[in-house]
């Protein structure tokens, strides 16, 4: 049985990257010192939450502290099918599949959001036992002085770990950008001092993930998630085309909301401890 709500998408948001030409400025992946001018504890905390915020609809999309549930579409109408309310049976193969975009604007500030959202529910012997999930979401919110760039495109497979549905595995992939811009004055183009950038995008491989959102809370008990990161950082006190840094490392995820994010490359290690509630860092 299928439901489709796919609806053409007819705009496509227009982002300016201010850093096409950017100078590749910092720690490569395999580079063994950490630099001085770097802050790796609020990257590894952006990046930390950069994904968990992802699996938990922080940028639209599926919410895994829904469970077991089914948006009918995640732009249209906000409402999900629970297990109990149709008869489990009935939902193996029970497709979700919808585009949506939407544009708003209220004074100086335009917000435009557009994606694509598709669901499949899965069974094990005409058991239910999990779902299929491919998303994509982009939101910019921009205004004479600023602009706010969120992306996500998203691929993984939930499956229960028990009769309760309060415990599912995830295994798949994430990407996250995040951009922010600002101007001091209406025309970026009047000095560099006058504007700032800072970009994040990153790149997660799950592996293994358990899920327990039996407090109404997601919290990830166990798994791995390997990443690669690029962040970019423009303003009065960089290099006339900003600083690049590239990352890559491991997330292993301990439970009661805690992380433990592990950068590669450098010696010694840098290893940080993330609450992925409070983005609180402290090192391992």
């Amino acid at each position: 049985m299928k439901l489709n709500f796919t609806r053409i998408v007819t705009l496509f948001i227009a982002v300016v990257f201010l850093y096409t030409s950017c100078k590749k400025v910092g720690n490569a992946p395999g580079a063994n010192t950490p630099s001085t001018t770097t802050d790796y504890k609020s990257l590894s905390s952006q990046i930390a939450l950069s994904l968990y915020k992802s699996l938990t609809s922080g940028y639209g999309g599926i919410n895994v502290n829904s469970g077991l549930s089914a948006t009918k579409t995640a732009a249209v109408s906000h409402q999900p099918v629970l297990m109990n309310s149709l008869d489990a049976f009935s939902l193996c193969g029970f497709i979700v599949d919808t585009a949506f975009n939407t544009k708003i604007t209220a004074n100086d500030t335009t917000k435009k959001i557009n994606g694509s959202f598709h669901f499949v529910y899965t069974c094990d012997a005409n058991v239910l036992d999990g779902y299929n999930v491919k998303e994509s979401y982009t939101y910019a919110d921009s205004g004479t002085h600023f602009t706010d760039y969120n992306a996500i495109a998203q691929s993984y497979v939930v499956k229960a770990l028990d009769n309760t549905y309060k415990l599912v595995s995830m295994d798949g992939t994430s990407s996250v950008s995040v951009q922010n811009t600002f101007y001091v004055t209406p025309d970026p183009s009047i000095a560099r001092g006058s504007q700032g950038s800072h970009v994040l995008n990153n790149a997660y491989v799950l592996t293994g993930l358990k899920v327990d959102f039996s407090s109404g809370i997601a919290d990830i008990t166990s798994g791995v998630s390997t990443f690669t990161s690029e962040a970019f950082d423009l303003n009065a006190n960089t290099s006339i085309d900003g600083v690049n840094l590239f990352l890559s490392g491991t997330i292993e995820f301990l439970g009661n909301h805690k992380a433990k994010l592990s950068l590669n490359g450098f010696t010694p290690p840098l290893v940080f401890m993330v609450d992925l509630l409070t983005g609180v860092v402290t090192p391992d």
